[in-house]
């Protein structure tokens, strides 16, 4: 293979290892401007280019969560816990939405989860006192 036809073969690939990074950063932005369906398309399609994007689902998560949808945002949590068994913002953020579900021993149970991680992160502590009381 000559260099010029190596060169075009890595430039491609790096777009693609790009792509998904691209549409998980549009997807954020929609985020914090509080255009959550344009943030889930965009975390679709990241998702599309790197199926294995925890922190993509994460975000979606986020985006269903911020619409009131519990049962998706719980979904996209989950799969981020699925390839990220340490990612104690997921445990927060399905905690949380458990909590919105009022399924307080599911909250709890998340809630532990991530203190068993991160055990300095006080909101953390605040949130199970919550669903506790």
């Amino acid at each position: 293979m000559n260099n010029a036809k190596a060169n075009q073969i890595w430039l491609f690939e790096d777009m693609e290892l790009r792509e998904h990074e691209d549409w998980y950063n549009q997807g954020k932005a929609h985020c914090e401007k509080n255009e959550f369906d344009k943030a889930i398309s965009a975390f679709n399609k990241a998702l599309k280019a790197e199926p294995n994007y925890a922190d993509a689902y994460l975000w979606r998560g986020g985006a269903y969560h911020r619409k009131g949808d519990y049962d998706r945002a719980i979904t996209d949590y989950t799969e981020a816990l699925r390839i990220d068994p340490n990612y104690a913002d997921a445990y927060l953020l399905r905690g949380y939405a458990y909590y919105g579900k009022d399924n307080y021993d599911s909250a709890i149970s998340d809630y532990t989860e991530a203190l068993r991680i991160e055990p300095e992160n006080a909101v953390v502590y605040k949130n199970r006192g919550d669903a506790y009381y």
